[in-house]
């Protein structure tokens, strides 16, 4: 579900992925970067919706 919403992205660029409940919900909360960006996604456990994004974006050039 995650990776769907993030073109050219795949499994390889996963971060943490950790199930937490937030008021009695199981939310999975999942980490993607991709192209100097850090994708962020609270998505629920029991129905695969998305309630939840950020993303931030990072450049190089220190």
């Amino acid at each position: 579900i995650a990776l769907a919403q993030v073109p050219g992205a795949n499994q390889s660029h996963f971060g943490k992925i950790d199930l937490d409940y937030d008021h009695g919900r199981a939310i999975y909360e999942i980490e993607i970067f991709y192209n100097n960006s850090k994708y962020e996604f609270d998505i629920d456990a029991s129905t695969g919706e998305i309630i939840g994004t950020e993303v931030n974006h990072y450049n190089r050039n220190y």
